[in-house]
């Protein structure tokens, strides 16, 4: 027993407002299921988004307009 193929990753819900991320390595790809499930959900109006790293989420989660406690990393000045 699991989840439904191609579901993804995580599911945040707040206020009303849902999406799902779809973690995956630097180089991953998504699955046929995967890219289904992608495309239901936001053809239903829900938000998806592909995560490879916690600046995409952090960036996923502003885009669909949650807010985090986690403030931004201090971009260093170019060497």
């Amino acid at each position: 027993m699991g989840v439904h193929a191609g579901f993804a990753d995580l599911m945040v819900i707040c206020d009303g407002r849902v999406l799902f991320l779809e973690l995956k390595a630097p180089k991953g790809r998504l699955r046929p299921e995967q890219e289904a499930f992608r495309n239901a959900v936001k053809a239903q109006g829900f938000g998806w988004a592909l995560v490879r790293s916690l600046d995409d989420a952090l960036g996923a989660l502003a885009d669909h307009g949650f807010t985090t406690r986690i403030a931004p990393a201090p971009r260093r000045p170019a060497p």
